[in-house]
């Protein structure tokens, strides 16, 4: 693994704290990644953080992240206009240059046991890293939201891939995955613009 590079794309479920927001990209510096953008928005109650670095460095600086997003962040009391099912809601992994898939699938299990191990967190793997055809897809296990996980988590096919087989009090659960790059961005249209 090693000389192998990874980028990292957390989302944590926090979109207007920028005391916070700060604290979560020092968090993840500590650990050795770099901190290559950060973007929120209040709206979605959502902040994006895209990282690079070797596994180790950002397994590190993600346990930190999650360590003090899970302190932090209370979703009884989250309201916002994105899906989310945990604090630290999604981590994906994507394979830079000639780094192999294999990397990144190995970077998100390794994170997803010690998450679900040091948190009481359940932990589902996603995409290329997805232990069941029917849990790959991130909408399908975000449906319902952090209101829903306790009855999600009851349906056998959606039994977690670490840690406990319910939600956590405040923190929900927490999505991890290896993924091809994605290019997202919103686009705002005015009322009546439309037409």
């Amino acid at each position: 693994m090693r000389g192998s590079l990874l980028e990292c794309v957390p989302n944590v479920s926090e979109g207007r704290d920028p005391v916070r927001i700060a604290g979560y990209a020092s968090a993840l510096r500590e650990g050795g990644a770099s901190v290559l953008h950060v973007s929120s928005d209040p709206d979605h109650h959502r902040s994006v953080f895209t990282v690079a670095g070797q596994p180790e460095a950002l397994h590190r600086g993600l346990v930190a992240l999650a360590e003090r997003a899970i302190a932090d962040i209370d979703l009884r009391q989250h309201q916002g206009v994105h899906p989310r099912v945990g604090a630290l809601d999604v981590v994906p992994f994507v394979p830079l240059g000639s780094t192999d898939w294999n990397v990144a699938i190995a970077a998100a299990r390794r994170l997803g046991e010690e998450l679900g191990r040091r948190f009481d967190l359940p932990v589902w793997l996603y995409e290329r890293a997805a232990t069941a055809p029917h849990r790959r897809a991130l909408p399908d296990l975000r449906r319902g939201g952090f209101e829903g996980l306790a009855d999600k988590l009851l349906h056998p096919d959606f039994r977690p891939d670490f840690g406990p087989h319910r939600s956590h009090p405040t923190a929900g659960a927490t999505i991890v995955g290896a993924r091809s790059l994605l290019v997202a961005w919103n686009v705002l249209i005015a009322p009546g613009a439309a037409g």
